[in-house]
């Protein structure tokens, strides 16, 4: 009989060569518990050195010019009229997404997974151009890359939660993060107390954040509907705020991005980006990296399944010269 572990590995397997199916979207998930091991050991940074902090954050691309503000408000009006639905204007606020959000004493890594070269978009490479400039007056940081865009998102009026809260970047920090969560949480029990009662009674002032987002996301049913598919960000809050109750800081610490790859970059084309990226080979992890050390049930069904994927596979034989 095979074992979960195998079933699994094969599903894997399969779904990667199936078409309309993103395998980033499956393996973002299997990998979540093993990205700080992945990105230490990729970039030589010191063990236990980072902490993952959120995921699917949407990035500030800084395309903010009144052209481009007053065409992104006449597509979402459009799509909403043609559409009947608020969805894609949401889509539009949102923005790209990236995949992990780590961070050190020092640094924020932005890393996107991808499984496969096609999936590495001349689109999503122009957001991070604008979003990332190595030229810019001065370095991006989490507060203008992410930041801004959440305080955004669950400030607004529906489907955010309408709070005012300074949105003047000037004013902005750590502090404002805290803010908003309070002021979320207090709007909340006002709304509606006895379902808060409910959410709260079994949490005292230690619990964190992200358990208690999580169950307020889950009870007022924000995931079902539509029109309030981006309240989850609450959860993505509470994740940031427990990063900065454990003594962190984060406004102000400088953004590198990182992209993990199959394969790396060839150094021909290195450098040629308008703005920094660090690459990790995956197919190299899954055989010295941090990957092949973890002796756990999941790390070998993942490794099982990526060398099974790229094994006797064309390109690695052209990039690795094997039989």
């Amino acid at each position: 009989m095979s074992s979960v572990s195998d079933n699994l590995k094969e599903q894997l397997v399969s779904d990667y060569f199936t078409p309309n199916i993103k395998a980033e979207v499956i393996f973002d998930t299997f990998l979540t518990p093993y990205i700080e091991g992945i990105v230490e050991k990729g970039l030589g940074l010191p063990k236990d050195s980072l902490t993952l902090i959120a995921k699917e954050l949407s990035v500030d691309d800084k395309s903010d010019s009144e052209g481009d503000k007053e065409s992104k408000e006449e597509l979402a009006a459009l799509t909403e009229e043609q559409s009947g639905s608020d969805e894609r204007s949401q889509e539009n606020n949102r923005g790209n997404k990236v995949d992990y959000v780590l961070a050190d004493e020092e640094n924020v890594y932005l890393v996107e997974l991808k499984t496969s070269e096609s999936s590495i978009t001349k689109e999503q490479l122009e957001v991070y151009k604008r979003a990332l400039k190595k030229n810019s007056p001065s370095s991006p940081t989490f507060g203008t890359v992410l930041g801004e865009r959440l305080i955004k998102i669950l400030s607004k009026d529906s489907p955010g939660f309408n709070i005012e809260i300074s949105t003047n970047a000037d004013e902005l920090s750590d502090n404002t993060l805290r803010d908003l969560w309070d002021k979320i949480c207090e709007k909340r029990k006002r709304y509606d107390p006895d379902m808060d009662e409910e959410i709260y009674k079994s949490w005292d002032e230690t619990a964190k954040k992200s358990i208690i987002a999580k169950s307020m996301i889950k009870n007022y049913g924000w995931p079902w509907r539509k029109s309030y598919s981006s309240r989850k960000y609450l959860f993505s809050l509470g994740m940031i705020i427990d990063y900065l109750d454990a003594g962190n800081r984060l406004w102000e610490k400088t953004v590198k991005l990182v992209y993990i790859v199959p394969r790396k970059k060839p150094d021909e084309q290195k450098g040629k980006e308008e703005i920094e990226i660090s690459y990790i080979e995956l197919v190299k992890d899954i055989k010295t990296g941090y990957l092949s050390e973890q002796q756990d049930d999941m790390a070998k069904c993942i490794v099982k399944a990526f060398e099974e994927i790229f094994e006797n596979s064309v390109w690695r034989k052209m990039e690795y010269g094997e039989d």
